[in-house]
């Protein structure tokens, strides 16, 4: 007779803390294989459109939930949420030099990425864009959207993407 398991007493709970790059890592072990079917299914155009799809609406509820707890304006909200990121990025994973930083104007410049290091290394630099770069642009729609400000982000180069350094502007209008 079978007899049935007492969850009470089993620990279920994980304590560990990952940092986000270890995150962003198990994230992309999910999606490549996922990533890879649609593509075998549907070709590169329309397997893209659906990753990156998903993708961002998963992000965007993320961040709009995220931004609507925070006060204040677009760029504090921005700057609120930026600043949670990069303090569980574990320290090192990106370098970034700060050309400008007013609540109206917002200018950097990444010249380290360890995770476009890792999605080059792993041959899914295109993935990395969706799951690590796109991530800025998320952020900033969320801070616009909840705080009822038009923010616009330019980005021209991206490490990812094989350049020497990223480029963000954030405009809060």
């Amino acid at each position: 007779m079978k007899e049935n398991l007492k969850m009470d007493k089993i620990n279920l709970k994980n304590d560990r803390t990952i940092t986000l790059l270890e995150e962003v890592k198990l994230q992309a072990e999910i999606v490549i294989p996922i990533y890879t079917k649609l593509k075998e299914l549907y070709g590169i155009e329309q397997a893209t459109t659906i990753i990156r799809n998903a993708i961002a609406e998963w992000y965007n509820d993320r961040y709009v939930k995220m931004a609507s707890s925070i006060e204040g304006s677009a760029y504090e909200k921005w700057a609120a949420m930026m600043s949670d990121l990069s303090s569980k990025g574990g320290g090192g994973v990106v370098e970034v030099e700060w050309i400008e930083n007013t609540p109206s104007k917002v200018v950097i410049n990444v010249t380290k990425c360890k995770y476009a290091e890792h999605f080059k290394m792993i041959n899914q630099p295109e993935l990395g864009t969706f799951i690590c770069c796109d991530v800025d642009r998320h952020i900033a729609k969320a801070a616009g959207i909840t705080s009822k400000t038009e923010v616009e982000i330019k980005r021209t180069k991206t490490i990812m993407e094989g350049a020497a350094s990223c480029d963000l502007c954030c405009l809060f209008k």
